[in-house]
């Protein structure tokens, strides 16, 4: 699992952060190796309801292709065999 919040405030959400990680970690969920993803002054980063800021776009892509990569390794080690 990978968390994210995004405010217009300057903590983004922090708090519920630290709320919902430690709900998460109570019932055994498994994060991401990815640093949370806080997304403050939202309101200056949108555009027509789209996130438009590049910066947060890419540390938001760098975020999803760990987890891609996190699922795609306990896929591969639930199988029956090994790969060569």
């Amino acid at each position: 699992m990978m968390t994210l919040t995004g405010s217009p405030a300057v903590t983004a959400g922090a708090r519920a952060q630290l709320q919902l990680s430690e709900t998460l970690w109570a019932i055994e969920a498994m994060p991401v190796s990815y640093p949370q993803i806080v997304i403050a002054g939202t309101k200056s980063k949108m555009y027509e309801g789209r996130l438009a800021d590049e910066a947060t776009r890419q540390f938001l892509a760098a975020g999803m292709l760990a987890m891609e990569e996190m699922i795609r390794l306990q896929n591969v080690s639930r199988l029956p065999f090994t790969w060569a």
